[in-house]
C-alpha cells in the first residue's frame, strides 16, 4: 500500500552505515530526489535536500562542502535542474547552472594541445585527478542531463547555458580518441597504463548518447562510439555472471 507524501519521510544511513534518517550526509546525495520528485512532487525529501544543499551555497552560488568535484555536476546540476522543471522555478534553473559553470570554470583545461578534466579542485585553483575516467563521465553526464531539461525549459541564463553546450562540444570529441580498439577506455583516460574500466567506459558511454540525443554531437559520427562501447561493457558483465 502506497502511504499519502504527508506520511513519508526520509529513511537514509551514510556511507558509514550511520542512521541519518530525516537528513544528508553531504552534498553527493540528492541523485535519487530526481526519482522521487517524479512521483511525489511534494515529498518531505525534496524540501529538506534543496535546504541541505543551499546551506553549503556560497557567494558565488557554488554548493560545496570541501573541494569543487565532478561529482557535483551529476549529484548536485541534475537534481537541482530536474526539480527546476517539475517545480518551474527558475531559481533553481540558475544555481543547476551555476554548479555546471563553475565546474568549468575550475576543472576543465580547454587547451588545444592539452585538454584535461580533473576530478577536484579548490577555491584557490589547485585542481588534482587529472583525467580520471569515472570523474569525466561524472562531469559528461551531470553536464549533458542538465543540459538537456534546462535547454527544453528555457529556465535559467542563456550565456550559462551556451558555456555547458559549448563545454561538451569542446571536452567529448577529444574524450573519443582515447577509446582503445576494444570500445573501452582506461581508468585514467591517457593513461593506458592504468587498465581499462567498465565504469567509466559505460558512464562516457551513455554521455555521448545523450549529446547526440540533444544536437550537441553528430549522430553519425558519435553515436557508433556509444554503441561499441555499450557492447563491450554489457559482453563484460555477462562474462562476469550478471
Amino acid at each position: 500500500m502506497i502511504r499519502k507524501v504527508a506520511d513519508k519521510r526520509i529513511v537514509f544511513e551514510s556511507p558509514h552505515t550511520v542512521p541519518l534518517d530525516g537528513t544528508f550526509n553531504s552534498i553527493e546525495d540528492f541523485l535519487p530526489l530526481v526519482a522521487i520528485a517524479g512521483l511525489y512532487t511534494d515529498h518531505i525529501s525534496i524540501y529538506n535536500g534543496i535546504n541541505f544543499m543551499m546551506k553549503y551555497k556560497n557567494k558565488d552560488g557554488v554548493i560545496l562542502n570541501g573541494d569543487l568535484t565532478t561529482e557535483g555536476c551529476y549529484t548536485l546540476a541534475y537534481p537541482l535542474a530536474f526539480l527546476a522543471v517539475i517545480r518551474k522555478d527558475e531559481s533553481l534553473a540558475q544555481a543547476a547552472l551555476n554548479q555546471l559553470t563553475s565546474r568549468i570554470n575550475y576543472l576543465t583545461t580547454e587547451s588545444p594541445t592539452a585538454p584535461a578534466i580533473y576530478q577536484r579542485s579548490d577555491l584557490k585553483g589547485n585542481p588534482s585527478y587529472r583525467n580520471w575516467g569515472r570523474g569525466v563521465a561524472w562531469f559528461l553526464l551531470g553536464s549533458v542531463k542538465a543540459y538537456r531539461l534546462l535547454d527544453k525549459s528555457n529556465y535559467g541564463n542563456p550565456e550559462d547555458l551556451a558555456k555547458v553546450k559549448d563545454s561538451l562540444a569542446f571536452h567529448i570529441p577529444w574524450i573519443v580518441k582515447f577509446q582503445n580498439k576494444q570500445g573501452m577506455w582506461s581508468a585514467y583516460l591517457d593513461r593506458p597504463e592504468t587498465g581499462v574500466d567498465t565504469s567509466t567506459t559505460g558512464g562516457i558511454a551513455a554521455a555521448i548518447a545523450w549529446a547526440c540525443e540533444v544536437g550537441i554531437l553528430d549522430k553519425k559520427k558519435y553515436l557508433p562510439v556509444a554503441e561499441k562501447a555499450s557492447e563491450v561493457c554489457r559482453n563484460t558483465f555477462l562474462k562476469m555472471g550478471f
